[in-house]
């Protein structure tokens, strides 16, 4: 176990004094690819990069917002969402279809209420 311990504390030694070495320039070997580049070419590649990033992000947001979960769930399946109104930040009041009935459902924080039932009507269904 000592052995062990001290080999330990042996190559941590090592490895300290080698990033101590090479943490300064004076002591690291000089190569292109550490060189710096400054001037109005690194600014525009810099700035032709950012904005390429964030037209992903606007891409990406925009397919999920377009292909969402929601548009999935009104289509198929045996619960269709039918409609909602927020009526605060924290309550709801949706409109699901389940076997050809409609639920109006009361939703609030931690908490989901049946507040009435009725048929499905003819002309909503798809």
């Amino acid at each position: 176990m000592i052995k062990t311990l001290s080999k330990i504390l042996f190559f941590g030694k090592i490895g300290a004094v080698s990033a101590c070495l090479f943490a300064f320039p004076v002591f690291a070997e000089p190569s292109s690819t550490l060189m710096i580049e400054t001037g109005v070419g690194a600014i525009v590649r810099t700035v032709i990069g950012l904005l390429t990033v964030l037209g992903l992000i606007l891409v990406c947001a925009w397919i999920v917002r377009r292909f969402g979960t929601r548009s999935a769930l009104r289509r198929t399946g045996a619960i269709k969402f039918i409609e909602g109104m927020a009526l605060s930040q924290r309550e709801r009041v949706v409109i699901v279809e389940v076997r050809d009935t409609w639920l109006v459902l009361g939703i609030a924080q931690g908490n989901v209420r049946l507040l009435h039932h009725f048929p499905a009507a003819p002309e909503r269904r798809d």
